[in-house]
Order: C-alpha cells, then sequence, then structure tokens
C-alpha cells in the first residue's frame, strides 16, 4: 500500500529529502501504532524492515520507547475497569466475595 502525504514545497525543502521524509513519517507511524496495540514487536519489525529482534530492541530504545508506554488491550482495561469497582463498592460498604469489609481488612492477620 502506497500512502500519498500533501506537504507544502517550502516546508519539504527545509525538512529533509523525499527519503528521510519518507522514513521518518514511517517510523512515527509505526511507533504510534505500537504504543496503541496496533502492532507487535515483529509486526513493527517488518513494517520498518529491520533484520532482527535486537535490531527492533534497539530502535525502541533509540526513540526513547518504554514498555509503560503501550497502551492496556481489552482484557487489561476489564480488569482495571472491574478494580475500579471493587473500590468504589467497598466505599458503600458493599460485600465483596460475598465477605464483608471488616473481615477482609482483619484476613490475615493475628
Amino acid at each position: 500500500m502506497n500512502l500519498i502525504l500533501r506537504i507544502p514545497d517550502d516546508l519539504a525543502d527545509r525538512l529533509g529529502t523525499m527519503g528521510e521524509l519518507e522514513r521518518r513519517a514511517l517510523e512515527i507511524f509505526a511507533l504510534e501504532e505500537f504504543r496503541f496495540g496496533r502492532l507487535n514487536k515483529a509486526d513493527l519489525r517488518r513494517l520498518l524492515g529491520l533484520a532482527t529482534a535486537a535490531e527492533t530492541e534497539s530502535f525502541l530504545a533509540a526513540h526513547a520507547f518504554e514498555q509503560d508506554n503501550v497502551m492496556p488491550d481489552e482484557g487489561a482495561r476489564a480488569r482495571a475497569q472491574q478494580a475500579v469497582e471493587n473500590i468504589l463498592a467497598r466505599r458503600r460498604g458493599v460485600r465483596l466475595g460475598g465477605l464483608e469489609i471488616k473481615t477482609l481488612v482483619g484476613e490475615g492477620r493475628p
């Protein structure tokens, strides 16, 4: 698939050669898609034409990409939402798992 970006000529001249702009645009796009979880590391490597997993790791490190920047998947979001609901339920005094809050708080204490 080819994608065309329209950049005014005067700006394009200042931003670099056609090849440089094409590569930078591809890298930025790939990083964002990886961050949002739509690409995995193998996809990222393939899209950028990197030969090894080590090159992929180097690319991510060179762009100051940290694993914490990755958006959570649906399962992680669902678990986080459930945790929030549990916390809110505790504040209202609702039982959790059939146990009273007092029992849960005291659980494991001598």
